[in-house]
């Protein structure tokens, strides 16, 4: 059996360290359309959730 070595750094996870990952080729730089609205889409249901969990009314709206 042929065992072998990693031997790039091994970098953070988040997005600022993968700039450094020989790996990967991506801008931290540039901003995604999609995460970004993901991102958006978390934060609102983050807050209505924590609403909700404090006993105030939250409308929710079904789509589908």
């Amino acid at each position: 059996m042929l065992l072998c070595r990693y031997v790039a750094e091994l970098v953070d996870s988040d997005l600022a360290s993968q700039a450094y990952n020989p790996e990967l080729t991506i801008d931290p730089h540039r901003s995604n359309p999609v995460i970004d609205q993901q991102i958006v889409q978390l934060k609102l249901v983050t807050d209505k959730l924590r609403k909700a969990y404090s006993g105030f009314h939250v409308d929710w709206i079904n789509i589908g």
